[in-house]
């Protein structure tokens, strides 16, 4: 009797061991960091802008194993290489869905939570942003 209750014991601080993250960025994609050197100017159509919102939320086991399927389709650049995997699955996800070519000032709002010491982790992250299409681009 005394082991099954060191072994309730155990179960309980494995429950109640969590963890609980929370972020939210400003625009990530301004014109001086992006390392962008070419001079390009692009007619935007912004009498056609839209916001656009995207959610997606992960769960994973002992850091690797998904328990959601995301499709696993994601925007990644070597231009922005700070995008976590679940900004990048809300990026092409807020693009696809919206069916627009650009999104202007994306804001990612992250909530992250991990239950028993790590080995089961949560994460959902929301994109906001101003979805626009390009008209034409012009030279210079």
């Amino acid at each position: 009797m005394k082991t099954f209750n060191y072994f309730l014991i155990g179960i309980a601080l494995f429950t109640l061991s969590s963890c609980a993250y929370y972020s939210q960025t400003a625009p990530v994609a301004g014109i001086d960091p992006n390392g962008i050197k070419v001079n390009v100017v692009a007619d935007l159509d912004m009498e056609n802008a839209k916001t656009v919102t995207a959610t997606v939320k992960t769960k994973k086991l002992f850091g690797f194993i998904n328990l959601v399927f995301n499709k696993r389709k994601y925007i990644r650049s070597p231009r922005y290489r700070g995008f976590s995997e679940s900004e990048g699955l809300a990026l092409y996800r807020a693009k696809n869905d919206a069916d627009v070519d650009v999104i202007l000032d994306p804001e990612f709002e992250c909530e992250k939570h991990s239950w028993f010491f790590g080995v089961y982790k949560t994460r959902t992250t929301t994109l906001r942003g101003l979805g626009v299409n390009i008209k034409g681009y012009q030279k210079q």
